[in-house]
């Protein structure tokens, strides 16, 4: 990694302006901005989303499947992945809109663009890397068994 900084440092490029936000030609961003253009609610939702999920698995296999707070984390926790991807469609229509939203949590730029999954082969990617994930810890635990 360190290598690809040192060759590529010339040929990145520098923070761009939002195309959202109001900035007059020739005016910098201030600090405010660029910070309101950072996807807060979606990040929010997609950590606890995350969190809930992983706490669901992590209890039910202590605590038996059926117990209330692992089908509450999962519950709530695929609520929240679901107000999380609606939360980014908001945001990528507010490109679309012919007037801005008056909300202005609504002009950040999304966290997460949902033009990725119209994509069949970041799709392919992402499911290879999930199925990988998994297996890879069963089959190391296979080979210590063998060993």
């Amino acid at each position: 990694m360190l290598l690809c900084f040192i060759l590529l440092r010339n040929r990145i490029k520098g923070g761009q302006p939002s195309q959202r936000l109001p900035v007059k030609a020739g005016e910098r961003e201030t600090a405010i901005a660029r910070l309101l253009r950072i996807d807060w609610i979606g990040a929010l939702f997609f950590i606890a989303a995350g969190i809930l999920i992983l706490l669901g698995l992590g209890w039910g296999s202590t605590e038996g499947w059926s117990s209330t707070k692992v089908i509450a984390s999962f519950i709530i926790g695929g609520l929240l992945s679901i107000a999380c991807l609606v939360w980014e469609y908001l945001l990528e229509r507010q490109d679309t809109a012919s007037v801005p939203f008056r909300l202005r949590a609504l002009w950040a730029d999304p966290m997460l663009p949902l033009d990725v999954f119209r994509s069949y082969d970041v799709c392919t990617v992402q499911l290879a890397s999930f199925v990988s994930g998994m297996s890879n810890p069963s089959i190391q635990f296979s080979l210590c068994l063998i060993g």
